[in-house]
């Protein structure tokens, strides 16, 4: 594949039916411990991924002190399930916002949820345009 794009800039190649979660920046562990989470999901077919979560500063999670969250794209419903969470620790966050970008070939398309750790489902218009 060639790329014809400026010296100033890093492109970025993502395979589709991709979930990739990310935060914002922090220079340590727990800096922003309610910090919300960026989801974005890059459609072209159906997708799994995996939350994890512990406190970030123990080894508790060695006796069973952490969660995970799973989250599943169908793309033929253009919908995300942000499925219950699974597991508990002391500094759990209960509640967060999740900032879900889908992304495609004709653009992107922004929802904004707060996920309670109980199952939602978000869904992408068909439609969008970039």
């Amino acid at each position: 594949m060639t790329v014809d794009n400026p010296l100033d800039t890093m492109p970025l190649f993502v395979r589709a039916s991709s979930i990739i979660p990310m935060t914002q920046v922090m220079q340590y562990v727990n800096e922003v411990p309610d910090a919300a989470y960026e989801i974005r999901i890059y459609r072209g077919d159906d997708a799994n991924f995996m939350i994890y979560e512990d406190a970030g500063d123990t080894y508790d999670y060695e006796q069973g002190a952490f969660a995970f969250i799973n989250l599943s794209w169908l793309e033929n419903l253009a919908q995300l399930t942000i499925h219950d969470r699974q597991g508990s620790f002391p500094e759990l966050i209960t509640e967060r916002q999740y900032n879900i970008i889908f992304i495609s070939e004709r653009g992107r398309e922004i929802k904004t949820v707060l996920y309670t750790g109980k199952e939602i489902q978000v869904y992408a218009i068909e439609n969008i345009t970039s």
